[in-house]
C-alpha cells in the first residue's frame, strides 16, 4: 500500500515537471487577434474587433481592394468593414504594443444580389486621332538639333481624343485602362533570373500575368553587360567570332573577341512575338554590371588598362554586335527589323558614374571628362548608325537613362545637348527617368518641373523604372544623412495610394496639356519595375502594385489609384 506521503510527494514532483514544460503563461493569449475570415453583404457592414490587446495598443487598418471591401477605424481596437462590390480582399490590421508589432489579416468575402455582380470594367481605346492640347507656357531648353522622326506606335496602341470615350469596354488592367494615352505600358522581367525572380519569362503564371497586364518588358539584368560578356571572360578568335554575325570594326587590331552570351535576350524576344508584348533594350552602356576584364589587355584582369584607341574599337565591337543580333532575331521571328526592340538604353547613368568607387570602367580609360564625355557620343554614334543601316528610325529610340533626374534636370539637358550636338539628326532622341522614388520624395512639383523641361526639348521621354517606397528614410533635414533604406514612419498601403493618384493626376496633366510644338512626343511610356513587393529590390518598402504575389487578392490599393487616375484623360 502506498503511503500518503508518497503520494504527495509524487504530485508535487508532477507538478514540477508540468510547470516546467508548459509556460506559466500562454505566449498565445498575449498575442492579438482578428477574426480570420469574414463575410460580408454589398452596401451591408460588419464589426472587426482586436482580441486581447491593450486599449492603449496602436492600431492600424487596411484594405487590399477598396473598390470590394473599404474599412474604417472604430474605436480604439475595432474598424468597420464595408461591402462595396462583390469579390474577395483581405483587411490588414498592424497592432503596435510597446515595442512589438504584430500584423494580423482577415480575408473578407462581400457577396450581393444580381444588381452588385456585375464585374468591373475599363475602357478600351477608340481608332480617332490625338488632336492638339492647350498650350504650355511653362519655358525650358530646348535641344540643338531638329528631333528625329516619330516613333512609329506599337500594334495595339490605337491613339484617341482625349475627350471622348471609346465606346468598347476591356478588362481591367495597366495596359487597358491606359490604351491610347501612352504607347507602352511596361515591367521589368526575368528569363531565368533567380530567387523569386526566376523564370518569370518561362513559367506560365508570370507569363500570362505580364501579358494581360503589359504591352512591354525591360530585362531586369540579362541585356547589362554583365550578363552579355559574362563574370568570366570567354574569348574566340575573329574569324569564329565572324563566322557568329558579330561585327568587327575595321580598326578593330586584336586576335579575339569575348564571346557574347544572348540566349535570355532571344527567349524574350520570342515570348514577345508569341504574346504581342515588345521590349525595351537595357542597357548597352554602363559603368556599373560591366566585367573589370573588359577594359583589360587581351581582357585579362589582371592586365593594364588599354588605351582610348583600343577601347573606342571593343565599344563599337559590342554595341553594334548587341544591336546586330537583336535586328536579326526580330527578322527571324516576325519577318522585320525593328518589330520587336522599340527603344535602347544606350547610355545608363552616366551622370552618377563616381558612384562605383574601386572598380575598373569606362573613366580608367578615358579620364573624367565632365558633361562631354567623348565616349558616351561614340556609343550613340555607333548605335545609331545600326539603325540608320537596318532602316528603323521610324521604329526604334535611342534613350539616355538615369535615377533622380529631377534633381539634375538642367545638366540633363546639356549632357543630351552635347550628345546631339553638330549631328545631322537626333541621335540620342529620348530621355529616361528612372523615377525610383518615395512618397516623400521628390515631391510632385519636384517631378512634374522635370518632366515638362525633358517633354520641351522636343525628344522622347519615359518613365523607365517606376517604384514608390513608403517607409523609407528619405530624411535630410538640418544636415542629416538619409539613410535611404527602410525605416518606419507609419506609413501605409493608403498613403502610398493617394501618393499614387496625386502622382498620376500630375502626369496625365502634363501630357494632356503639353505645347505640341515644343513638346510632339510628350511621355511615351511608363514602366513598373517589378511583378510585386516581394521580388523587388527595395522590396521592404514595399514600392509595388502587388504586394507578395500576382493574383488579384494580392492587388494593392495603389494598383487601383494607378487605374482610376486613367478615367481623368476624358474629363
Amino acid at each position: 500500500m502506498i503511503s500518503k506521503k508518497l503520494i504527495s510527494t509524487g504530485l508535487a514532483l508532477s507538478l514540477c515537471v508540468t510547470s516546467l514544460a508548459v509556460p506559466s503563461v500562454s505566449d498565445a493569449a498575449k498575442k492579438p487577434s482578428i477574426t480570420k475570415k469574414l463575410t460580408v453583404n454589398v452596401g451591408k457592414s460588419k464589426t472587426l474587433k482586436v482580441k486581447k490587446a491593450s486599449k492603449k495598443a496602436k492600431v492600424t487598418w487596411k484594405s487590399t481592394k477598396k473598390k470590394v471591401a473599404k474599412v474604417s477605424k472604430k474605436g480604439s481596437l475595432a474598424a468597420k468593414v464595408k461591402g462595396i462590390s462583390t469579390g474577395k480582399c483581405k483587411i490588414k490590421c498592424t497592432v503596435k504594443v510597446g515595442k512589438k508589432k504584430y500584423k494580423l489579416t482577415c480575408a473578407v468575402t462581400v457577396k450581393g444580389n444580381k444588381k452588385t455582380n456585375k464585374a468591373t470594367t475599363a475602357p478600351a481605346a477608340s481608332n480617332k486621332p490625338v488632336e492638339s492640347a492647350a498650350a504650355n507656357t511653362s519655358s525650358a531648353p530646348v535641344a540643338t538639333t531638329t528631333p528625329a522622326a516619330t516613333p512609329v506606335a506599337t500594334p495595339s496602341f490605337v491613339t484617341m481624343t482625349p475627350a471622348t470615350k471609346p465606346p468598347v469596354t476591356l478588362p481591367q488592367s495597366f495596359k487597358n485602362n491606359y490604351n491610347g494615352i501612352f504607347e507602352h505600358i511596361g515591367t521589368c522581367a526575368n528569363y531565368y533570373g533567380y530567387g523569386n525572380k526566376k523564370d518569370q519569362l518561362r513559367d506560365e503564371e508570370p507569363m500570362n500575368f505580364i501579358k494581360d497586364q503589359f504591352n512591354s518588358i525591360t530585362l531586369e539584368n540579362e541585356m547589362k553587360p554583365d550578363s552579355v560578356l559574362g563574370n568570366n571572360s570567354t574569348v574566340i578568335t575573329v574569324a569564329q567570332a565572324k563566322e557568329l554575325g558579330y561585327v568587327i570594326p575595321d580598326n578593330y587590331k586584336e586576335e579575339v573577341v569575348p564571346q557574347l552570351n544572348f540566349e535570355p535576350a532571344d527567349g524574350a524576344l520570342k515570348y514577345c512575338k508569341d504574346n504581342g508584348v515588345q521590349l525595351r533594350g537595357h542597357t548597352l552602356m554602363w559603368h556599373q554590371q560591366t566585367p573589370a576584364w573588359f577594359f583589360r589587355a587581351d581582357y585579362n584582369g589582371g592586365k593594364a588598362v588599354v588605351s582610348k584607341e583600343v577601347m573606342d574599337a571593343r565599344l563599337e565591337f559590342y554595341v553594334k554586335t548587341c544591336m546586330k543580333h537583336i535586328f536579326d532575331k526580330e527578322k527571324e521571328l516576325t519577318g522585320e527589323y525593328g518589330s520587336l526592340c522599340y527603344a535602347w538604353d544606350v547610355v545608363n547613368e552616366y551622370l552618377h558614374h563616381t558612384n562605383q568607387p574601386g572598380s575598373t570602367t569606362w573613366i580608367d580609360v578615358y579620364g573624367e571628362q565632365e558633361l562631354r564625355p567623348e565616349y558616351v557620343k561614340k556609343a550613340f554614334q555607333f548605335a545609331n548608325q545600326m539603325v540608320e543601316e537596318y532602316n528603323c528610325k521610324d521604329k526604334v529610340t535611342l534613350f539616355y537613362n538615369d535615377y533622380d533626374t529631377y534633381f539634375e534636370v538642367e545638366d540633363l539637358v546639356k549632357f543630351v545637348n552635347f550628345i546631339n550636338e553638330g549631328e545631322k539628326t537626333n541621335i540620342c532622341q529620348g530621355i529616361g527617368m528612372q523615377s525610383h522614388i518615395d512618397i516623400e520624395r521628390p515631391t510632385i512639383d519636384e517631378f512634374k518641373y522635370a518632366l515638362e523641361t525633358f517633354m520641351n526639348t522636343g525628344l522622347e521621354v519615359q518613365i523607365t523604372e517606376l517604384d514608390i517606397t513608403i517607409n523609407f528614410d528619405t530624411d535630410e533635414s538640418n544636415g542629416r544623412e538619409a539613410k535611404f533604406d527602410y525605416k518606419d514612419e507609419d506609413e501605409t498601403w493608403d498613403d502610398q495610394a493617394k501618393f499614387v493618384k496625386d502622382f498620376m493626376h500630375m502626369i496625365l496633366n502634363v501630357q494632356k496639356t503639353r505645347n505640341l510644338v515644343t513638346a510632339p512626343k510628350g511621355l511615351t511610356a511608363i514602366t513598373i519595375w517589378g511583378l510585386f513587393d516581394k521580388c523587388s529590390w527595395r522590396n521592404k518598402c514595399e514600392p509595388l502594385f502587388f504586394s507578395n504575389g500576382i493574383e488579384m487578392d494580392e492587388a494593392k490599393p495603389a494598383y487601383y489609384s494607378f487605374l482610376e487616375a486613367a478615367d481623368e484623360w476624358y474629363n
